[in-house]
């Protein structure tokens, strides 16, 4: 089981919903790509959507990093699997979109050449859970006609795009819940655009409208501003881009809790193998979990599918990021029917190329 030939490329994925969040908006995304064939003809392949604001990583880090790592594989036989995967992360530690990309494309490839899925080599623990979808900042009538639309293709969790007007969230959020009814879940994301003072006047004004958590309110690094709040604001709080790696996720487990729930995204975990490393650490801890992700091809979606559902302590989904790709390289993967995500019985990622 040799590494024949590895071949690497970045793609313009477009997107067909323009978003904001707190700092930023989008209107593109480009991936890049790494696809590994095997002598005996198995291939697998990973996608790499680096972010220069979370993790300092460009795009031109990650195909250098993807370069790197290729000339690593190269010849190697797939049934050092383990070591290969370790290889890859030593040398491409500064670089976790890159190293996501190849820790699933070896992922896919040697689950292949043993016939199972990924998440049966992982050890299953869930079959199915439902995905939030993103409402980005927008006008009200915007929101308003997002959301509608989301209901109507069978969604029953939004997650709402807020931090930059403590008010108009608080607005913002109390109409959504006016609109929706008591049918959907709310979870927010304030994307570091708020102060200790923000934070506990949106937990205050909008206790009547149920949310689920809100996400990373504080510019990271923040473990010690957040252990500054009281255990009844922290638990509502979910960490983001204040978990990044494994080390991340270790000083979160030391003294009082600073978040309640946490967000993995393999994009800063460095894939599969970080990822399934600190959902395991947070099950130790009994801290619930959401699976995120950036504007991904369905390759890492369906890695981070197939890694969630291998943690018992997965009890969210925010994996939507192929929803609005204008195209992509592949199919399959996963399957959403009403909002719930499963995934497919097709060996390893389960994805096909186009």
């Amino acid at each position: 089981m040799q590494i024949k030939n590895i071949e690497i490329w970045k793609a313009d994925l477009g997107l067909t919903r323009p978003y904001s969040i707190a700092g930023e908006s989008t209107s593109s995304t480009e991936n890049a790509f790494l696809r590994i064939e095997l002598t005996n003809g198995h291939w697998g392949i990973g996608s790499a959507a680096p972010s220069e604001r979370v993790c300092n990583e460009r795009m031109e880090d990650t195909m250098a990093g993807l370069e790197k790592g290729a000339e690593r594989l190269k010849g190697k036989d797939v049934g050092a699997f383990e070591a290969l995967k370790s290889a890859i992360a030593e040398e491409l530690i500064d670089t976790p979109a890159a190293r996501a990309a190849i820790d699933m494309a070896l992922y896919d490839v040697f689950c292949k050449s043993l016939d199972v899925r990924v998440v049966d080599y992982l050890g299953q623990k869930h079959t199915s859970l439902p995905t939030s979808i993103t409402i980005g900042i927008k006008e009200d009538q915007g929101v308003k006609a997002d959301l509608e639309e989301f209901i109507a293709k069978g969604f029953s969790i939004v997650k709402i795009k807020i931090g930059t007007d403590v008010e108009r969230d608080i607005s913002i959020l109390k109409k959504l819940r006016e609109w929706g009814g008591s049918a959907i879940k709310i979870r927010v994301d304030a994307n570091q655009g708020y102060s200790k003072i923000h934070l506990a006047e949106l937990i205050q004004e909008t206790r009547g409208v149920g949310l689920e958590f809100v996400e990373q309110p504080y510019f990271a690094p923040a473990l010690v501003q957040m252990r500054d709040l009281s255990e009844g604001i922290r638990s509502q709080c979910m960490a983001d881009e204040d978990l990044k790696s494994r080390s991340d996720a270790v000083a979160m487990t030391r003294g009082p809790l600073p978040y309640g729930s946490w967000n993995i995204k393999l994009m800063k975990s460095g894939g599969v193998t970080g990822g399934k490393w600190i959902g395991d650490l947070a099950g130790m801890y009994g801290i619930p979990l959401m699976w995120g992700c950036m504007d991904e091809s369905r390759v890492s979606i369906a890695a981070a599918l197939h890694t969630a559902f291998s943690c018992r302590a997965t009890q969210y989904l925010d994996l939507d990021g192929s929803f609005d790709l204008a195209t992509d390289v592949v199919t399959g993967g996963f399957e959403v029917k009403d909002g719930i995500m499963y995934l497919t019985d097709a060996p390893g990622l389960g994805v096909k190329s186009l």
